[in-house]
């Protein structure tokens, strides 16, 4: 981190009789910096720093006066006025044919972090002077032609193979294989000959190699001492970027000796500050060799630290979860993962919100807990509109309803298992076989379930031409619905709207939709608030009001947006088609039906898919 100490270097190992030839001016200028430099100089104190940047040049100039080629390896890691020096000096130089070229390398991502350099490549590139040249990793080839290098003889094209394929191409984890593989005495030269003899199988490498290539990486951090040793260890456990506090925390160490690994830590550059954010780990391979090379014992309690820390300090939910799983406290993790998916699911965050409930699912062998499980993955499948997924967790449901016969409530799991099943396939657009199916579960006490399962019947009857019928279904069942059941009397208002649309009563159908979106809306549920309005639209525009119609439109896919619900989006932007259809405007109905296509075929909704096809084909 000292000014100019690379060029420094770079002067010293040149050598007085290499720089003998400098102006003595010029020496004098870098005395001032390098005492030791030019020992029979007066030193002095420095004249300004665009004399110092000149005599670098000169001085930079001498030493490579006969050099076709400058190498700078590891750009980034020069300080920022190293980065100036080096500017000022290809300026000065020019591009005449006797100057040297400079080739520099950079990791990826490193030059964005270091503004001087970032600044200066790129005014390099916008003078046409930088030719930028992304490394990919090694080829099979090209990993058998490093090994015959590094290995000074012919390489046996077998070992080069599965060398290859275990490093994958990077050239610092095949180094350290070959490392490993000839500390280890398993790689050797017998006798005169000059080919390497592997004193393993082949296939057992992938056994071998990657703790030798841990042993190698632990190495580097655990020379620095017991204290830092820990402090990383612990920090490898830590999903990035990683906080300080909870690694000092799971490290047990004081409070000194856990900065003290920090700073050793960030200037070996084995840590990295990440924007103010935390520190991340500057290679995978250290973070995975690190976690490997702890013993079972020591990872649990470290995991188990890390997990009351933050439960102490509110950590993220899903973070905590983590920690009691890895740490072996399944059921301490089981609740966690459960409410980790319901954050995510405030935020529509379907995916995120997935792969917390499966985490949950592979802590608990109680059956009800699974079922819990299965059911709330419904709904994201159904948001997602993944049909498939959704279908193949109804049957591991159900599975698990065979196999536990002394599940608690059975009754009620098989009714939401009904339920389920009967969305599934009015969402498949087969409304008869939903209607059939549904049709052995509609008597009974009117719990939750029941109650929705009558409702999704209520609103296929009107979609298969009987809304009479439909009316009086829904009409009954938000009677006898309970009241501390608000999403689901809201779902029976906008079920109500639509109903009363059809039959020709678009007054009394407004008063269910303004009840319909005052419910949703207390319950914060965009996705209900998306269709209510979607409804009093249709409703508006039966009275002929266009201007509210337009309005309840707009404000419908907007609200659908922000849910992520695809199936919601994609019926609104139905509607707006339906809109621009009758109001004439085909420019308009293009937009709409092209986004609604994208949207289809993103989601693999071949249903959407036809209709929006349809739609542009009519404009």
């Amino acid at each position: 981190n000292l000014p100019y100490y690379a060029l420094g270097e770079a002067l010293r190992r040149a050598g007085p009789t290499r720089l003998q030839g400098l102006a003595p001016v010029w020496k004098g200028e870098l005395v001032s910096l390098w005492p030791d430099l030019f020992p029979d100089c007066p030193a002095r104190p420095p004249s300004g720093s665009q004399r110092l940047l000149e005599a670098l040049s000169q001085a930079l100039r001498l030493i490579s006066q006969e050099a076709r080629w400058v190498v700078c390896e590891d750009l980034h890691e020069l300080d920022p006025a190293s980065v100036a020096a080096l500017n000022h000096a290809l300026r000065r130089w020019g591009v005449q044919p006797d100057s040297p070229r400079f080739v520099a390398t950079v990791r990826p991502g490193e030059a964005i972090t270091h503004p001087t350099l970032s600044l200066w490549l790129r005014e390099l590139e916008r003078g046409g002077l930088l030719l930028s040249i992304d490394l990919a990793p090694l080829e099979e080839a090209a990993t058998l032609q490093m090994l015959r290098e590094v290995a000074g003889a012919a390489q046996p094209p077998a070992l080069g193979r599965r060398l290859y394929a275990l490093s994958g191409g990077n050239p610092f984890a095949l180094l350290a294989y070959v490392q490993g593989l000839r500390e280890q005495n398993l790689l050797t030269t017998a006798g005169g000959r000059e080919t390497p003899i592997l004193k393993e199988n082949l296939e057992s490498l992938d056994t071998h190699v990657p703790l030798l290539l841990r042993r190698t990486l632990k190495q580097s951090v655990a020379r620095r001492g017991e204290s830092v040793l820990r402090f990383m260890e612990a920090a490898s456990l830590l999903t990035a970027p990683l906080s300080f506090e909870v690694a000092w925390a799971a490290s047990n160490l004081s409070e000194e000796d856990a900065l003290s690994a920090l700073e050793l830590a960030l200037e070996h550059r084995w840590l990295r500050a990440d924007d103010g954010q935390g520190y991340i780990f500057a290679h995978d391979l250290l973070r995975g060799a690190l976690q490997s090379g702890l013993s079972a014992a020591r990872a649990v309690t470290l995991h188990r630290r890390v997990a009351y820390y933050l439960k102490l300090h509110s950590g993220p939910v899903a973070e905590r979860a983590r920690h009691h799983e890895e740490a072996g406290e399944q059921a301490k993790a089981y609740p966690l993962w459960r409410d980790a998916a319901q954050s995510a699911a405030a935020l529509w965050a379907h995916r995120e919100a997935l792969g917390c409930l499966a985490r949950a699912l592979s802590c608990t062998d109680d059956s009800i807990l699974q079922l819990e499980v299965h059911f709330q993955s419904c709904f994201h499948h159904k948001s997602l509109h993944d049909l498939p997924s959704w279908e193949r967790t109804l049957e591991d449901a159900d599975a698990l309803l065979t196999s536990d016969s002394s599940a608690l409530d059975l009754d009620l799991q098989h009714l939401r298992l009904a339920h389920q099943r009967t969305h599934l396939l009015w969402r498949r657009g087969d409304l008869q076989a939903a209607l059939a199916y549904s049709q052995a579960w509609t008597q009974g006490e009117m719990s939750f379930e029941r109650a929705a399962l009558l409702h999704d019947r209520g609103v296929m009857m009107r979609l298969q031409g009987a809304p009479q019928q439909a009316l009086e279904v829904l009409s009954s069942t938000l009677l006898a619905v309970q009241a501390d059941q608000p999403r689901l009397i809201a779902n029976l208002h906008n079920a109500l709207a639509q109903t009363l649309l059809v039959l020709g009563d678009p007054v009394r159908g407004l008063e269910h939709a303004h009840s319909a979106i005052a419910g949703f809306a207390a319950l914060a549920l965009k996705d209900g608030l998306a269709s209510a309005c979607a409804n009093q639209a249709d409703l508006h525009a039966a009275l002929a009001d266009q201007a509210a119609a337009q309005r309840s439109l707009e404000q419908a896919l907007d609200w659908a947006s922000q849910s992520g619900n695809r199936h919601v989006t994609r019926t609104c932007l139905e509607a707006f088609c339906v809109q621009c259809f009758n109001r004439s405007d085909p420019q308009a109905g293009q937009r709409y039906a092209t986004v609604g296509l994208e949207l289809c075929e993103e989601g693999l909704d071949l249903v959407g898919t036809t209709v929006f096809l349809d739609w542009l084909e009519r404009f």
